[in-house]
This record gives structure tokens, C-alpha cells and sequence, in this order.
């Protein structure tokens, strides 16, 4: 059966939410099934006579929602190439406002149509850097301090080769997360310093003037964080007097 999912854009051609009014489920007609979808699924649903709600214990219509994850995961992507021949990466931002969060979901149908979106969206670049890189959410590090984010900006981080999210919303970044990205904490800051100060010393001299830079705003993260700073003991990443950095 023919499975369709549909984005609402607006006038910029940018993917909005659909108002909290209008319908998000259709079998050739609008139903008035809640779903806390932001965007419209359309299939040959088993609906009753009224065609008002959609029968959610129903194998079939749990198919064809499984089935719509699948096809808002192929929609994604064309929104991620259109990105990219714009040469735009920006656009793709509005995005992560229009896919599924599991708690705006009203029933587990729709959490599996979630999942299901979720396990094919992985493996795209469908994720913004702060640089304006495209990334897979494998590759991709929430930083909230935004001073520490700007920093290290457009650098791959020696922390799963991660490279830092440009800034998101709320809602946006919990779907960044739940995509795969990850979110620097206390623990990841500490080992984010040791790495970024071992690249330092292995580069030396002027080349390492960026991680100079850094390190007031790494100082500053590790303090607000109340990090565990034992691991940096014996890591020689602040500098001397003479530049060279030491324990």
C-alpha cells in the first residue's frame, strides 16, 4: 500500500512543525486521530465508519506506521542533498524541529514509527556543526558552553572523532540526542582537555595557538561542570611560563 509522508515548508522552503490544529493522519481524508506528530502520514488505514480515529491495535495500521518511519528517513535525506547542492547546511536546522520526540507521541504505534525513523536517520549527515558541517549524529558533541563550543568550532574532537553541534533549542537538541549525538559532560570534558592537550604537544610551537586559546574556556567548563580533575594530574596541559605545556 502506498505510504506518504509529508513536511510542511514555509515560505524560505524551511521545514515548520504543522499547527497544533490541523490533522497529521490521513486515509485519503483527514482523521481526527491524535498522534503528537508534527508532520502528515497518509496510508490506507483500517479506519471505522466515522473515519474520525485510526484502530491502533490494529497489525495493519501498526505496519504501515512502521513503514512511514522508514519513508520520513528517505524524506529526510532528500532534505539533506538539497542541503548540500545549496550548499546551505543551515536549512536542515528547522529539521530536528519537525521529527518525532517520544514524549510528544500518544501512543506506542507512533513511538515505533519513532524507532523505526530513527534506526535508518542515524547513518545520515542530517545534523549541523557550529562550522557549518554537515554531520552523522556518531560525529556530532552538544557543547552548552558556548564560549568552549565556539572555540573548538570546525575542529574534529578527540573525543569519538566528534565535532561540535552548532547551538540548538530545547526540543532540537533532545532530538539531536536521541539520533545519536552526544553530550559533553563532566566526564567527557575531562577526557575532551586530556586529548585536546596531547594533539597540543604533538603539533608544538605555533601550530598549537588554537589549544592556547582554549584552555581559559576549558578552565572555565571544568570549574562550572565541578569535574573530577584527578585524571589531568599527571596530563601536562597547562602551560609554563615559557608557553610548554606541564602537569
Amino acid at each position: 500500500t502506498p505510504i506518504l509522508v509529508a513536511i510542511e515548508l514555509d515560505d524560505e522552503g524551511l521545514p515548520r512543525p504543522l499547527a497544533r490544529s490541523q490533522p497529521t493522519l490521513y486515509s485519503y481524508l483527514p482523521t481526527g486521530q491524535p498522534s503528537g506528530l508534527r508532520f502528515l502520514v497518509h496510508a490506507h488505514f483500517d479506519v471505522p465508519m466515522d473515519r474520525e480515529r485510526l484502530d491502533l491495535d490494529s497489525t495493519w495500521n501498526q505496519w504501515a506506521l512502521a513503514r512511514a518511519g522508514e519513508t520520513l528517513a528517505v524524506l529526510t535525506s532528500h532534505l539533506v542533498r538539497e542541503a548540500t547542492s545549496k550548499k546551505d547546511p543551515h536549512r536542515l536546522e528547522s529539521l530536528l524541529e519537525v521529527l518525532p520526540l517520544d514524549e510528544d507521541l500518544s501512543h506506542e504505534a507512533f513511538r515505533r514509527l519513532r524507532e523505526v525513523f530513527l534506526e535508518h536517520a542515524r547513518k545520515q549527515k542530517i545534523l549541523v556543526g557550529r562550522a557549518g558541517e554537515l554531520l552523522e549524529p556518531k560525529n556530532a558533541l552538544v557543547i552548552d558552553d558556548e564560549e568552549l563550543a565556539e572555540c573548538l568550532s570546525g575542529r574534529e574532537l578527540p573525543l569519538d572523532s566528534r565535532n561540535v553541534l552548532a547551538s540548538l533549542g530545547s526540543r532540537a537538541r533532545k532530538v539531536a540526542l536521541a539520533l545519536g549525538a552526544r553530550a559533553l559532560d563532566a566526564e567527557g570534558l575531562v577526557e575532551l582537555t586530556a586529548g585536546l592537550a596531547r594533539e597540543a604537544r604533538r603539533e608544538g610551537g605555533e601550530k598549537n595557538s588554537w589549544y592556547l586559546e582554549s584552555i581559559a574556556p576549558l578552565l572555565h567548563a571544568l570549574v562550572t561542570m565541578r569535574a573530577n580533575l584527578a585524571p589531568l594530574r599527571s596530563e601536562p596541559f597547562l602551560p609554563d611560563q615559557q608557553g610548554e605545556l606541564a602537569a
